[in-house]
């Protein structure tokens, strides 16, 4: 009986393990994909480690509180009910161990003992009872109990506080053995006079940092794994799988056919384009209102689009460019050259490099492709007509077409290249037209 004890035990203990490995790996998997796709990895993607990572935490959670909660425990109504039914005997505590639960503040023991009743022979079984400190005494070995038969083919009984206690014999404990039901699934069966309370228990801290262990290892090793092999080993035969085409921000045709896909199914009026080495994001009118702006993502070398839904950072009104407008070859590989050139010389580790295209906002455009003596465009908004004559020289009427002829001549987008390596990181500031405005390093 014993051995079959032990290892249901072992079973569930597995069962409540193996949810929160599950659980962390997913945890892993996902925090995986979304650094190495810099948080932009579409949902269709992401949603089944989601649920990897949250529903084994449920189930766990349920297998739990079947651990911790299995044994009955009967109100005092119930016990008289017992009592005047004649399950009633005598039970003597031959051993007390502490546990790590609490109840209310109580510490919870297990109180081993032997059960006499008239309808079985002695038998050993184990009672969790809350004692307090003051009443330790009640609960010694060798102290006997009047106890209740809980159900009548298994061997829990509870203390019956009201019952007449009479002495147990010698002989019935040196008698007493095991239960000798060895079905595990009889601890279920012979109901009680209504349904059972549940005691409430609290979880062994040393049980739950195991438990937390065991999820962060989990999710640790599923993040190595996954950022080792790359997403497309997660990902499987998704969009992510590898390419081993040439970077999207590196190569001037790979970037424009790359854009064009995106172009040909939203049109060619985009905020912000994203190059990144297999994949690129794109910030497009919304079909549905194009008052607004989704995001999309293009993957792999099969130029895949995915639908990531709203941009998160809606685009000012006229800060838009006409993406077939755009000559790459101006753009790619000089303006990122420029900042490569700045490299410092040595093993600096691994050096990558995204692109981003954007229209220019007033402060490129004020700051690079402005002249002395135009006022600039965010006094009209912030002044008067008094005022803005004022502070400016000449009224709005006067300014407004020198600021519609700068920022027509402007350029129809900016560029900024972000090169890292492992000692630092530098910036290129350039524009269509292929011109390099400015180059930082930190």
């Amino acid at each position: 009986m014993w051995l079959i004890r032990i290892l249901i035990y072992v079973l569930l203990t597995f069962a409540l393990l193996i949810p929160f490995v599950i659980s962390g790996a997913g945890t892993g998997i996902t925090v995986a994909i979304f650094t190495e796709l810099d948080g932009q990895a579409p949902w269709a993607e992401i949603i089944p480690f989601l649920i990897m990572a949250i529903l084994p935490l449920i189930f766990g959670a349920i297998i739990l509180g079947v651990l911790v909660s299995t044994a009955p425990k009967a109100s005092p109504q119930q016990i008289a009910q017992l009592r005047a039914e004649g399950r009633t005997g005598m039970a003597r505590v031959t051993s007390v161990q502490a546990t790590g639960t609490l109840i209310n503040d109580v510490r919870v023991y297990k109180l081993n003992m032997v059960v006499v009743t008239p309808d079985h022979a002695p038998y050993r079984t184990t009672v969790k009872k809350s004692i307090d400190p003051f009443d330790a005494h009640k609960f010694q070995p060798g102290t006997d109990h009047a106890i209740v038969k809980l159900r009548p083919n298994a061997p829990d009984v509870a203390l019956d506080p009201d019952g007449t206690i009479k002495p147990v014999s010698a002989s019935a404990v040196a008698q007493a053995r095991e239960w000798d039901d060895t079905t595990f699934s009889s601890r279920l069966s012979g109901p009680l006079p209504t349904k059972p309370a549940r005691k409430r228990r609290r979880l062994n801290p040393v049980g739950f940092l195991i438990l937390l262990v065991v999820w962060g290892v989990s999710a640790g090793v599923a993040f190595y794994i996954a950022k080792d092999n790359g997403i497309a080993v997660v990902l499987g035969e998704s969009a992510a799988r590898e390419y081993d085409g040439p970077p999207f921000s590196e190569d001037p045709t790979v970037a424009r056919d790359v854009v064009k896909a995106a172009t040909d199914e939203y049109g060619s009026e985009v905020s912000e384009i994203l190059l990144y080495d297999d994949y690129a994001i794109i910030t497009v009118r919304s079909q549905s209102n194009p008052e607004l702006w989704d995001r999309v993502t293009v993957r792999g070398g099969d130029y895949e689009l995915t639908y990531d839904g709203a941009a998160p950072t809606q685009p000012e009104a006229g800060e838009y460019f006409d993406a077939d407008m755009i000559d790459w070859n101006l753009i790619l590989p000089a303006i990122p050259d420029a900042g490569m050139a700045e490299l410092p010389s040595g093993d600096i580790g691994e050096v990558t490099q995204d692109v981003r295209v954007d229209a220019p906002d007033n402060v490129d455009l004020t700051r690079f492709y402005w002249q002395d003596g135009v006022p600039n465009p965010r006094d009209l908004e912030l002044y008067d007509d008094d005022s803005f004559e004022f502070f400016n020289d000449m009224t709005k009427d006067e300014a407004i077409p020198q600021m519609e002829k700068l920022i027509a001549e402007a350029p129809t987008a900016q560029v900024n290249v972000s090169i890292r390596h492992d000692y630092g990181s530098i910036y290129v500031t350039g524009n269509s037209r292929g011109e390099i405005l400015e180059v930082e390093s930190n």
